[in-house]
């Protein structure tokens, strides 16, 4: 890691959520803000009153005003009043299929969660003192960094969906100061969609990555069996069972991991064997997996009891083709255990290629094909994944990166 390397005093940290839902940007704005302190900067984190993005945004859930969260000051902003109509005429749009005109492109990223006095807090921060914000999606941060041209580092954690190619985001492109990438993918996105207009921004913003580790008391479980087979009783596991981690949702994935589960074990089943069920770990919209012995919900976890199913596993399924770094994936690593992934998802694709710790499928054959053989053989995807993860993404690694960034 860089030593006394001191390339600021302070920094502040805008995220439309913080301290209120784990999601993966709002958590890697908690683990960045811990780990800047740790090094002796001085953190702010700048968010919003609302409390999630599954509530409505509109609601001011705290008072505007200053908090402690975890030792770290958050200051929150009251969430713009405007009527929320434009945004949702275009999520229905967008969902039909119809064409999004520039107009609505702008309302979408204009009428979702947004903060004009957040916004103008920011403008009136000394252009030295590094600001830092994220994630894109949400209408905040393009409005952020639109508002105060060559001011704001993105952290946008871009994905190959329809949003990233409109116009306000393209804009928060061309005004971003400097953009840290989370993955090599990601960075090609941004390049091969945006590189002509940003010119040489985008290929010298460097990738990062997150750091990922795993807390003590869940690697010490790996080695207490008698622990181990208590879990294992509490949940009514299997000795053989793949698992899920994340929101229990139709968009991560399920809508089609959940069907071909079903079919895979109807095909074990036909053949006289015995089906190897899911577990899905997570909360959300529980009632989409169906009443079968084919599924084990568990809802959400301690992160002790998460790791301690992953570890015992035969693999982790990440269905998702919407990642742009995956803290799952990197997990299930750590815990000693193969991963397969879509190869939609370019970003868990290239991380699979590059460390060699999981399968990549291209269909519901090669998906099955998959699942028998991770079912069959003793692999080393597991062992391969933990050393990529240790050498490439462990907080000294990640932050060595960002102070470097920040330092340029």
């Amino acid at each position: 890691m860089v030593k006394n390397l001191m390339v600021t005093k302070k920094i502040y940290l805008v995220t439309p959520w913080y301290g209120t839902f784990a999601g993966g940007g709002e958590r890697a704005f908690r683990d960045l803000s811990s780990k800047f302190k740790q090094v002796g900067i001085e953190i702010e984190v700048l968010t919003t009153c609302s409390r999630s993005p599954y509530e409505h945004w509109h609601h001011n859930c705290f008072k505007e005003g200053l908090y402690d969260i975890d030792q770290i000051t958050v200051r929150r902003f009251a969430v713009d009043q405007t009527d929320p109509a434009p945004y949702h005429r275009v999520v229905q749009a967008r969902w039909k299929g119809e064409h999004i005109f520039e107009s609505m492109q702008w309302d979408f990223f204009t009428y979702g969660i947004n903060s004009q006095n957040l916004i103008k807090y920011v403008e009136k921060i000394p252009n030295n003192i590094p600001v830092i914000a994220g994630t894109y999606f949400q209408s905040l941060v393009p409005s952020l960094v639109n508002a105060c041209p060559n001011k704001i580092i993105l952290l946008p954690a871009f994905h190959d969906e329809p949003e990233f190619y409109w116009n306000p985001i393209k804009e928060m492109v061309i005004n971003a100061k400097k953009i840290l990438f989370l993955s090599e993918e990601e960075k090609s996105l941004a390049i091969k969609a945006y590189g002509k207009i940003a010119g040489r921004k985008l290929v010298e913003s460097p990738v990062v990555g997150l750091g990922v580790q795993l807390p003590k008391p869940a690697m010490q479980l790996f080695s207490d069996i008698d622990q181990l087979k208590l879990l294992r009783a509490k949940y009514h596991l299997p000795k053989d069972y793949f698992i899920y981690v994340g929101r229990i949702e139709p968009a991560k994935g399920l809508s089609y991991l959940i069907p071909w589960i079903t079919s895979w074990n109807d095909a074990r089943r036909s053949l006289g064997l015995n089906p190897i069920p899911l577990v899905l770990v997570g909360d959300g919209a529980k009632e989409i997996i169906p009443d079968s012995p084919d599924f084990i919900y568990t809802g959400y976890l301690a992160f002790e009891e998460k790791f301690g199913l992953i570890h015992e596993s035969l693999a982790l399924i990440n269905p998702s083709t919407l990642e742009s770094f995956s803290y799952v994936v990197m997990e299930a690593w750590l815990c000693g255990r193969p991963v397969l992934v879509p190869q939609m998802c370019c970003v868990t694709a290239g991380h699979c290629e590059r460390s060699k710790g999981g399968l990549i499928f291209e269909n519901q054959q090669s998906f099955f094909r998959y699942l028998n053989l991770l079912n069959e053989e003793d692999l080393d995807y597991g062992i391969n994944g933990k050393n990529y993860v240790q050498n490439n993404y462990s907080w000294p690694e990640v932050m060595d990166r960002i102070l470097r960034a920040l330092g340029d």
